[in-house]
Order: C-alpha cells, then structure tokens, then sequence
C-alpha cells in the first residue's frame, strides 16, 4: 500500500552565537535528543531537466549506520510562496550497496552535482522532529518537521512550534543545503 503522509518542512539559519540557546530551548519545553550523526548526502540530477530549477532531490544519504536513496517530487509556486515544503519521500534502503548504485545512475546518466557534509543533531517533541545541522562554508540551520497525511495540521504545527522556539519568519531558508552550497562555488 502506499503511503499518504507527507513530509512538511520549514528551515531556519541561525547564527553560530544562538544555537546553544536555541538548544535549552528545546531542553525547556521537553525535546527528546534523540541523537548525532554525520551525514553525507550526493545529489544527482538528469541531463534532460534540471533537478536545481525543479527543486526535486535525488540523493544517496551515507551515515555510520546506513546509507539510502532517497526521491522527493518537486517543488511547487505554493511551497515556495509560502517557505514551507510539503512531500512525499521515497526512501530505499540501499545499506551495502552504494557503490552499485553510483554506477547505475551514471549508466542512467544521471550526473552528480555536489555532496553535502553535514553533523546533525536530532530531537524530537510530540510529532515534531527538529534539526539541529551544521554545514561547512554555510553555517548552522535548524528544521521543524513533521509527516502527516493533513498539510493544514502540519503546517499549523510548525508554525506553532516555531513561536514556541523563538524562530521567526525573518530566517527561513526556502532552498535545500544543495543548492546553498552549489551557490558559493559560483
């Protein structure tokens, strides 16, 4: 069967100097840390259409414990217009056999545009996940997200939590970590 649920998601920068505050925060209003890990994403895109102006992902996620392909759909005027995304995630477990992978998307040819390093902190309140990440040459960010079939919900929920957090309108960041990246080798 497949699934409804979506991920919704909003970005914050945050400047160096108020990420361990943003932190007590969420010690505060009891967020779980649920963890830290390095994370090692490459994007890819087709030679037919730009996955940078469609704002879809194609990746391979590599942690210590895992690696995954991942695909999210594009991204709409709506998201953009309101700085918050909503999207389905295919997720295929792909543990072991990465280099197979590499391989079959460049017989595809599909080419690789970048890899993010990324250290990532994770918590967790009610539904909400929060990241906390750490990008060299870009800084630090924080995400809310939350996955539900319900985008009205979802939406609300970060917005609510995101005044709960002291985060404003003012800091969202409504391009993912790879297209930052890609802007400062320009």
């Amino acid at each position: 069967m497949i699934s409804r649920v979506k991920e919704v998601e909003v970005k914050y920068r945050v400047p160096q100097n108020k990420v361990k505050k943003f932190i007590n925060i969420l010690k505060k209003t009891g967020a779980k840390f649920l963890g830290e890990q390095q994370e090692f994403d490459t994007y890819y895109s087709r030679p037919d259409k730009n996955f940078i102006k469609t704002r879809e992902c194609l990746r391979i996620r590599t942690t210590a414990e895992k690696s995954e392909l991942t695909y999210k759909p594009a991204t709409t005027k709506k998201m953009r217009k309101n700085k918050k995304f909503w999207k389905k995630e295919v997720d295929i477990n792909i543990t072991g056999q990465v280099e197979e992978i590499n391989e079959l998307l460049q017989d595809l040819e599909y080419k690789k545009l970048i890899t993010v390093m990324k250290r990532r902190k994770k918590y967790k309140i009610y539904d909400v996940e929060i990241t906390v990440d750490f990008i060299k040459k870009l800084g630090y960010f924080i995400e809310l997200e939350v996955k539900s079939d319900d985008e009205v919900y979802a939406l609300q929920t970060l917005d609510s939590y995101a005044v709960k957090f002291g985060l404003n309108e003012d800091g969202i960041v409504n391009k993912p970590y790879r297209d930052l990246l890609m802007e400062t080798k320009k």
